[in-house]
């Protein structure tokens, strides 16, 4: 009698990790819950991408937030655009997003008013995200 046993196994691990290469959705939303935590972050501590402070208040700006009672904190009024921002993720990116127009101008200033940026790479982003791709690769996303 002869026979040939075939271990699948082996076969069921390489199906495995060619649907993970094929399907980054939940790494990509990994990544998008990851900037969108970093951003809002980035508000709580008043710093640009790099870790520098943002431009402070003008004083006419800070007589205006008292006038009104409205929180002396940089960027925040009444907390429209730090709890604007969401994600969205597509089969091959993804996307942070704010539906607040203005956001232009304090990313890059304009002649009245210094840039105070907000969108961006922090130093070690790039890490952070590398170790979550590796961890949806080896299957412990």
């Amino acid at each position: 009698m002869f026979e040939i046993d075939i271990d699948t196994q082996g076969l069921r691990a390489t199906d495995e990790l060619i649907s993970r290469l094929r399907d980054f959705g939940p790494a990509l939303g990994e990544v998008g819950a990851y900037l969108e935590g970093k951003n809002k972050l980035r508000f709580a501590k008043q710093v640009d991408p790099s870790g520098n402070p943002w431009a402070p208040l003008k004083d006419s700006t800070i007589a205006d937030k008292t006038r009104r009672g409205a929180p002396l904190e940089i960027l925040i009024d009444r907390a429209i655009l730090v709890s604007s921002f969401f994600f969205e993720v597509s089969a091959d990116e993804v996307r942070l997003k704010t539906n607040e127009d203005y956001l232009k101008w304090l990313q890059d200033g304009t002649r009245n008013m210094e840039a105070r940026p907000v969108l961006g790479f922090e130093p070690g982003d790039s890490d952070a995200i590398s170790r979550i791709f590796r961890r949806h690769i080896s299957g412990q996303l």
